[in-house]
């Protein structure tokens, strides 16, 4: 007498498509803050008639891309763990990196306008968004390796 088969279960999905370790997270905070402040240094030596008057200094661009980078850093180490955790929660059964690098330009977009505004007013908030898009776009795409599937 042949015994009854049970249907066959469909597998469980995975709770998360990708997940980091802290050390990874701190990691592409450290990375995003890096590009951001390369990517204002270009911003403020590429156009040498400007005299930097961006935040009404005379210092070189270089100090203000420093400063503006370390800033940037402490805004990042302090906010940038708690809203990539919740970004990957929305994305959580997302596989592909493609969509990960759109939600956190998304997200430094947001980030780096409030940061702008924080320190220069809205002109300044409109030059650093789209530049701390690109770096948390980036810092996502370095850490990538380091991705447990």
């Amino acid at each position: 007498m042949a015994s009854p088969r049970k249907p066959a279960t469909p597998p469980k999905e995975p709770r998360h498509a990708y997940t980091f370790s802290a050390s990874a997270i701190l990691l592409g905070c450290v990375a995003a803050a890096f590009v951001f402040t390369v990517l204002v240094f270009f911003l403020l030596s590429s156009d040498p008639n400007a005299k930097l008057d961006v935040l009404g200094s005379e210092q070189s661009a270089a100090r203000i891309a420093l400063s503006t980078g370390g800033i940037a850093l402490v805004a990042t180490l302090v906010v940038g763990p708690t809203l990539a955790f919740g970004v990957s929660y929305l994305l959580r059964r997302e596989t592909q990196v493609s969509r990960h690098l759109l939600a956190f330009g998304a997200l430094g977009l947001l980030i780096g306008f409030g940061l702008g505004f924080f320190l220069g007013g809205p002109a300044f908030a409109m030059t650093l968004a789209p530049v701390y898009g690109v770096s948390a776009a980036a810092a996502r795409w370095a850490i990538q390796p380091w991705a447990r599937v």
